[in-house]
């Protein structure tokens, strides 16, 4: 429970209510409209400078919990995603190379000499066709009845 609000027995809830609402305290009235706001049976407490402090350190803490944590997820999303892509990015200039070496192999008599290109442009277009196949697979983004121009 923080400590700016004060549970007060039913017997007294009505005098700091009465109290903070009198038009002898200045700047008060705003404070009697929030304490209404509250449960029943809640009051601020009596220290101004306390309550001060105490909302200070829970506008400080709502900022940390409504900017910094979700930009700590966000880091780990991005981080995860960075790492995935070069991991996959990895993965596929493994297989191109292995599919390289494989082509080499199996044409060996054939495409020699003049003809030793041949493998590494196989092996070029079939790496942009499977990057095309997946930039189309991502899906297209929905449009709202218009067409972009």
């Amino acid at each position: 429970m923080p400590t700016h609000l004060l549970r007060v027995d039913s017997t007294l809830r009505s005098p700091p209510v009465a109290a903070l609402s009198s038009s002898s305290c200045t700047g008060v009235g705003r404070t009697a409209r929030l304490l209404r706001r509250f449960p029943k049976g809640w009051v601020l407490s009596e220290n101004p400078q306390q309550t001060i402090r105490e909302l200070r350190e829970l506008v400080v803490e709502y900022a940390k919990q409504e900017t910094v944590e979700p930009l700590k997820g966000l880091a780990r999303y991005v981080a995860y995603g960075i790492a995935g892509s070069l991991l996959l990015g990895t993965g596929v200039v493994f297989l191109a190379i292995g599919a390289l070496r494989a082509l080499q192999e199996e044409t060996h008599p054939h495409l020699t000499g003049n003809w030793s290109w041949v493998p590494y442009a196989i092996v070029v277009l079939g790496s942009f066709v499977i990057a095309g196949l997946a930039w189309m697979a991502r899906g297209r983004r929905k449009t709202s009845g218009r067409r972009k121009t």
